[in-house]
């Protein structure tokens, strides 16, 4: 029986190093043929959270999270 092929996009790739650190940042564009690129990869440090209360920035992520995943 022939092994299903796997094809690794270059994002996946990225994700999988990433996976072991707490925090990571990853900036991602669309090029114009509609494919994922990463532009940038971070250490996960925010300047602009310094501004932010914890509560407000937990709001924030979660409400931006809810809007994603629901259909």
């Amino acid at each position: 029986m022939r092994q299903p092929v796997v094809v690794v996009t270059p994002l996946q790739s990225a994700l999988f190093l990433l996976c072991p650190r707490l925090f990571y940042s990853l900036d991602v564009a669309i090029t114009a043929a509609g494919h994922p690129i990463v532009v940038e990869v971070g250490d996960g440090q925010v300047s602009y959270l310094k501004e932010w209360g914890v509560a407000e920035f937990g709001r924030t992520v979660l409400r931006a999270i809810a809007t994603l995943t629901q259909p």
